[in-house]
């Protein structure tokens, strides 16, 4: 994303910020500890929400390079371009992935969160905040009819997935989840599910 793009982009979300996702990042972004990974770092708005005192080191990871974003604490930062369907990262080196607003436009959502686990650690924690196919049905079905233009316009972006599914059928368990508006927006995080006792 160019510098034009991110202005624009956050033009067009910063009503959202001011009345939900501001709140919501600075509630779980704070969370994230250890070696922490964020797939799709986008604008670097969440920078703003990291405890940096819990965070060893920080990877964002991003399709496309951007250099001039500003980083908090750049000792702990680092930059790398991957793909979320194919992380550049060896089993079980992070205690805490994020992701927000991501796999809306992720190809493969069921690869991406298989990716996630295998990177993820034992113990380690997901963290996500995504925009899903909202629980009323009146609304689902607007969403529904909507997407097929917005996917066009938006670069790739899907309104109506349905992510908390996804998320559970990679095998992970939720620990803790929010729907705000309606269920436009669905936050939480995640552990993985069926790990055997050590």
């Amino acid at each position: 994303m160019g510098a034009l793009q991110r202005i624009y982009y956050n033009t067009f979300m910063f009503p959202f910020e001011k009345l939900i996702l501001g709140r919501i990042r600075k509630r779980l972004i704070f969370k994230a500890r250890g070696a922490a990974l964020e797939i799709g770092f986008g604008t670097g708005v969440n920078l703003n929400y990291y405890n940096f005192d819990e965070i060893d080191s920080l990877i964002l990871l991003e399709r496309n390079l951007v250099h001039d974003i500003n980083m908090h604490n750049r000792e702990k930062v680092k930059i790398v371009e991957g793909d979320a369907m194919k992380l550049p990262f060896e089993d079980g080196s992070f205690d805490t992935v994020v992701f927000t607003l991501v796999f809306c436009s992720v190809e493969e959502p069921e690869v991406g969160f298989s990716e996630i686990r295998r990177v993820l650690k034992d113990e380690g924690q997901l963290i996500f905040i995504e925009h899903v196919l909202p629980e009323s049905k009146a609304m689902g079905r607007l969403v529904n009819k909507a997407n097929k233009t917005w996917n066009s316009m938006s670069n790739g972006c899907n309104l109506n997935r349905e992510t908390v599914k996804s998320i559970i059928d990679a095998g992970f368990k939720i620990v803790e989840s929010d729907f705000s508006r309606k269920g436009v927006f669905v936050s939480g995080t995640a552990k993985k599910e069926g790990l055997q006792p050590s």
